[in-house]
C-alpha cells in the first residue's frame, strides 16, 4: 500500500448528540484528514463535507439538511472506519516481509488481536519518558 493510493472508508456515520438520528455521509465526505502523534494519547480526525440536503427525515416528515436534520450543534459522534486499501491484511498474515537472509517470507497470523487502550497510554507514557 502506498501513500498516494486513496483509502478506503468502510463507515463515515455521523450520530445526533441524543442518539437518535443517524447518517452514513460517506457519499459527501469531500476529505478527511487524520491525525495521530506518539507524544498524544488521543486521536483527531478533520472531515469536510458536502452536503446538499434532503439526507435526513425531519419531524414533519420531509427530508432536511445534515445541519438542521440531526441537528448538528455540538457533541455529535462520528464513526470512521478505515478499511485497507490493499489486498494484504496485517493481522491475518496475508502478506510478505524481507527476513534478515534478504529472501521474503510469509508473515504468520496475529492470534487473538485486540488495540486496547490501556496498552496505548502506557506506551504513550513510556515514549515521554524518553523524550
Amino acid at each position: 500500500m502506498a501513500a498516494k493510493d486513496p483509502s478506503v472508508f468502510d463507515k463515515i456515520e455521523i450520530i445526533s448528540a441524543d442518539g437518535s438520528k443517524s447518517a452514513d455521509i460517506r457519499g459527501g465526505t469531500v476529505t478527511v484528514q487524520y491525525f495521530e502523534d506518539v507524544f498524544s494519547p488521543t486521536i483527531s480526525a478533520k472531515l469536510m463535507i458536502s452536503n446538499t440536503g434532503n439526507t435526513i427525515t425531519g419531524k414533519d416528515g420531509k427530508k432536511q439538511s445534515l445541519y438542521n436534520g440531526l441537528p448538528l450543534r455540538g457533541g455529535e459522534v462520528v464513526k470512521l472506519k478505515i478499511g485497507s486499501n490493499s489486498k494484504e491484511s496485517l493481522v491475518q498474515g496475508k502478506y510478505q516481509y524481507l527476513g534478515g537472509n534478504k529472501k521474503f517470507r510469509k508473515a504468520r497470523p496475529i492470534k487473538n488481536f485486540k488495540q486496547s487502550i490501556h496498552v496505548n497510554q502506557k506506551l504513550s507514557e513510556l515514549a515521554f519518558a524518553y523524550v
